[in-house]
């Protein structure tokens, strides 16, 4: 039995945001590229095998925030399921995702 990922909206997001938590994109790293909230790490779910070394970097304790495009993508929720079921014990999912991020101009990177 895992802790399900609690999905959480853009408010408590940037709240996350603003506490240090560790985003993680899920989107392909084209996506990425254009644009993602700032520090956070691109390990896109549909390529979750070549990429998870990245997880390497990140304790099993920390606060997890996944995101994609939106309401309309669900790689986020898949993505968060799989860490959970990793041993990740803060997952969340924030299913506004990208778009609902930069729509109300909150920080963003591309590189």
């Amino acid at each position: 039995i895992f802790n399900e990922p609690k999905v959480i909206n853009l408010d408590q997001a940037f709240t996350l945001f603003n506490n240090g938590a560790r985003f993680i994109d899920a989107r392909d790293e084209f996506d990425y590229d254009e644009g993602h909230i700032p520090n956070s790490v691109n390990i896109p779910f549909n390529t979750f095998e070549e990429n998870k070394n990245k997880l390497n970097s990140i304790n099993k304790d920390e606060t997890i925030v996944t995101y994609c495009n939106g309401s309309d993508c669900d790689l986020s929720v898949l993505l968060g399921n799989k860490l959970a079921e990793m041993g990740y014990k803060k997952v969340f999912v924030f299913f506004g995702g990208w778009w609902d991020w930069v729509e109300v101009n909150y920080p963003t990177n591309s590189n």
